[in-house]
């Protein structure tokens, strides 16, 4: 199973099961993020800032976390000991419904600041994911890793849509947070059991500096133009959305249950297409595979601007899961392929800084433009951000071979 050598088939079978648990909270809770903005007592734009304001949390935050990982000889204790933090966190969402004051500016905060030790347990988990396997067995591995998440991202989801739709609000929050608790903590069991290879630190190794990462964008034409164009899906991924939950709760007046139906039949398109994403991309290369998802991504949009019916729109959620099964194996892959391996560190905090910026603005001008020129102005823009994107991620894979890591 993927790899002769022990350490790495038992690191290939943990990350399978660290996925799927993971991915019971990311399917239980994330989908309603927005929504429980609103029953919060949320508007319209608290719903845009609860992506936007730890998205840039996220990113003010990449410098010094990558010279904490940095500064460790060895990623997996970093990467156990802030996974820890994250989810000891989830407690705080459970009580939030409860805390008297202004709940929606605590709920942003409280999400923003559950974002700085993720941030480092996301470099820690990356950079050590690139060690662990190399380069030609990652396309498989995660490729398996995504399907296996995503259908326990669509059972989870279908779970959290049936507490939304049956518990009243606010023990609703508080269900579903304990519940996603209880999952993360389980995929940290898993975590822990993985096999890190010795010598993880590369020798001369030095955290991260505006300087260092200047120079990594000026002296590495594949790694640049492959950030430039995630700059540019970053902001198409984000710009509508908050104007999605608005146009689903608002405009076209649904509930809960179908947020839950929309992620579910896009997570099942995701589970039904990733193995073959993933051996299309053993065939041909991460940013092909990349750049075709977000094409297709692109294609959906403007078609949401002329329905409020809810079956189009979950629809558009199932094909929208074909392309996004293609975006996500592409997106880790191409990063983990395009970043010098020798700076691996750097390039992918200068990476999340610079997509993070942009996801942190995104959601806010999305919001901003449907109120001055509308839904259907706010999908067209967003298409062609989208295929831009494409045209530039698509290219970045044709400077040149990458070496494998």
């Amino acid at each position: 199973m993927y790899s002769d050598i022990p350490e790495v088939r038992k690191s290939a079978l943990m990350s399978l099961w660290d996925g799927m648990s993971f991915s019971v909270m990311t399917g239980l809770i994330t989908p309603y993020w927005g929504l429980f903005a609103l029953r919060l007592g949320g508007d319209n734009a608290v719903v845009a800032w609860v992506t936007a304001i730890p998205a840039l949390v996220t990113a003010l935050f990449q410098l010094p976390a990558a010279r904490m990982v940095a500064r460790h000889p060895r990623r997996l204790p970093v990467l156990i000991g802030y996974a820890w933090v994250y989810r000891l966190s989830f407690l705080l969402l459970a009580v939030l419904p409860f805390v008297p004051g202004p709940r929606p500016i605590i709920y942003v905060v409280l999400l923003s600041l559950m974002n700085l030790p993720n941030t480092i347990c996301s470099l820690a988990w990356t950079t050590l994911m690139a060690e662990i396997f190399p380069a030609r067995l990652r396309a498989r591995v995660f490729g398996d890793r995504n399907t296996l998440a995503t259908l326990t991202t669509v059972a989870a989801t279908v779970a959290g849509g049936a507490v939304v739709a049956t518990v009243r609000f606010p023990a609703s929050m508080t269900v579903l947070a304990l519940s996603s608790l209880a999952a993360v903590l389980v995929s940290l069991n898993f975590l822990r059991h993985l096999e890190e290879p010795p010598d993880t630190h590369p020798p001369g190794s030095s955290p991260a500096s505006l300087t260092s990462l200047v120079s990594l964008v000026r002296g590495d034409p594949g790694f640049s133009r492959f950030l430039v164009g995630s700059s540019l899906l970053q902001i198409g991924l984000n710009l509508p959305a908050a104007v999605f939950v608005i146009l689903f709760i608002r405009l076209a007046h649904l509930d809960g249950y179908w947020l839950g139906v929309f992620s579910g039949v896009s997570g099942l398109g995701v589970f039904l297409t990733s193995r073959l994403w993933g051996r299309f991309e053993s065939r041909h290369s991460p940013t092909v595979s990349l750049a075709l998802g977000v094409a297709g991504l692109a294609l959906l949009l403007p078609v949401y601007a002329y329905t409020r019916q809810p079956l189009v729109f979950a629809l558009l959620s199932a094909l929208g899961g074909l392309f996004t099964a293609g975006v996500n194996l592409g997106y880790f892959n191409g990063l983990l392929a395009q970043a010098p391996p020798g700076r691996r560190i750097d390039a992918i905090a200068l990476f999340n800084l610079v997509t993070g910026v942009m996801t942190f603005v995104a959601p806010l001008v999305g919001v901003w433009l449907l109120g001055v020129v509308g839904l259907a102005p706010v999908m067209w823009i967003t298409m062609a951000v989208r295929a831009l994107s494409a045209l530039l991620l698509h290219a970045s894979g044709r400077v040149r071979p990458r070496p494998a890591a």
